[in-house]
């Protein structure tokens, strides 16, 4: 109750639609009305993969309940379904199938008929409805067998016209580009219509840093560079001097100038005629929420000024807001990756080797000002551990008056053993005033990175 009293305010509301149906129906009603062409709707529930002191990889300690978490997962999924409609998408994500199906995705191995037989049930239920089904990435761990499965899924439902399969790329991954030009090669030469939904990445905590590009302005490039092509044609796969038949295109995105570089290239490259795959743009909720706004608004200027002009309207981008529901439980994998990307970095100063705190005021301020529910202090391994006991309450003091009174801050408490973690723990925010109770810690696990 404690874990719920403080998740579900401070995190949980920020990020996720609903416990129940019911909640869950009310906030796709509240998206929708905003102008939004749909939602993404995913069921929280995933597994959790570990690393073992050899650098292989398990899944969670316990009993496995092989079909009838399986069973579990696929009732779930159809119940999101009900709470969609025609256009809308269903999330899914592989490793909420249970240890039995997770274990598979370990090894490599092809997906088992009980696996495929609730699979059917999806699609039978996505096609009634003209819905569509995403695939989520997970880690790296999984994903090559998870990417194997997920063509086959696009290979035997992507054809005729109907699209019902996309498959997640990461374009923080340095073999990211060479992932898309062989699927699409294949999507091409087999007949298919390759779906993508292209991100940045989400693993970085857990995820193989060598694979990983080394900066973040490779990132960018990479993901620029990759809608960029894929709207202009030139990329290989796409034949030269076509359209892309066989390719579907959802970008998802949190980073303004992407978003709004990739929504200017589109407006030009119709105005040309130039524009080779018309991409549909999302967001997550409580994440840049303003973005999916600002796209929503452009469309809707295109058209009017379509209608003023006595022209025909061309075709504007749908937009649309992604979603995960179920309980604190089910979502909190997913909580604690939102956490990870919305956390509060910490400046210093390079020449004296300080923190920057008039910097550090300023962004703690800013944050504040963007709609955010509360700041995620001391939250990584990379800022916290080099902080000594001094600097980590300097900080939390800034944090403090960087914002109002009572405004929720977590801090960080992550140590290298229980009595450090103790020590920090006993280490209060500063309050104003001392009767505002609004703060808390958390304890990150401290480990080394994944083997290559």
């Amino acid at each position: 109750m404690v874990l719920r009293a403080i998740v579900r305010p401070l995190i949980y509301d920020q990020f996720c639609a609903g416990t129940n149906p019911s909640e869950t129906r009310a906030k796709i009603s509240q998206i929708k009305s905003l102008g939004f062409s749909g939602v993404i709707l995913s069921y929280g529930k995933e597994g959790q993969i570990q690393e073992s002191n050899t650098g292989s990889h398990t899944t969670d300690p316990g009993a496995s309940c092989g079909d009838q978490d399986l069973e579990l997962w696929k009732r779930g999924n159809l119940e999101t379904l009900d709470m969609i409609t025609a256009g809308d998408y269903l999330g899914i994500k592989m490793t909420g199938c249970g240890k039995s199906i997770t274990n598979d995705l370990l090894q490599g191995k092809d997906p088992p008929k009980s696996f495929i037989d609730a699979i059917k049930a999806l699609v039978q239920r996505a096609k009634a409805q003209n819905s569509r089904i995403w695939v989520d990435a997970e880690q790296q761990a999984v994903q090559p067998t998870i990417d194997r499965w997920t063509v086959d899924l696009m290979r035997k439902y992507n054809r005729d016209g109907q699209v019902i399969f996309y498959n997640t790329h990461q374009a923080y991954l340095k073999a990211s580009r060479d992932k898309l030009e062989h699927q699409l090669q294949l999507a091409h030469g087999e007949g298919w219509t390759l779906a993508i939904k292209l991100v940045r990445g989400a693993y970085i905590e857990s995820d193989i840093r060598e694979r990983i590009h080394d900066t973040k302005a490779q990132t960018d490039e990479s993901y620029n560079s990759i809608v960029r092509d894929l709207l202009i044609g030139n990329i290989k796969g796409v034949p030269a001097g076509q359209n892309t038949p066989h390719m579907r295109l959802f970008l998802a995105g949190h980073n303004p100038y992407s978003v709004s570089q990739a929504s200017n290239l589109v407006r030009t490259l119709q105005d040309q005629g130039a524009l080779k795959i018309l991409p549909e743009f999302g967001q997550l909720q409580g994440m840049a929420d303003q973005l999916g706004c600002e796209l929503i608004q452009q469309g809707e200027d295109t058209l009017a000024q379509a209608v003023g002009a006595g022209t025909s309207p061309m075709a504007v981008p749908r937009v649309y807001k992604c979603l995960t529901w179920g309980s604190i439980q089910e979502c909190m994998q997913f909580l604690v990756r939102r956490a990870v990307e919305n956390r509060a970095v910490t400046f210093f100063d390079p020449e004296i080797d300080k923190l920057g705190l008039l910097s550090q005021k300023k962004y703690f301020t800013y944050l504040c000002s963007t709609g955010l529910k509360g700041l995620f202090i001391l939250g990584t391994n990379a800022e916290t551990f080099p902080l000594n006991r001094e600097e980590r309450k300097t900080l939390l003091k800034t944090a403090r008056q960087a914002v109002p009174a009572c405004y929720p801050i977590i801090a960080g408490v992550g140590g290298h053993s229980t009595s450090q973690v103790l020590e920090y723990i006993s280490t209060p925010i500063p309050l104003e005033p001392t009767t505002c109770s609004s703060s808390y810690v958390l304890i990150s696990e401290n480990k080394p990175p994944l083997p290559s």
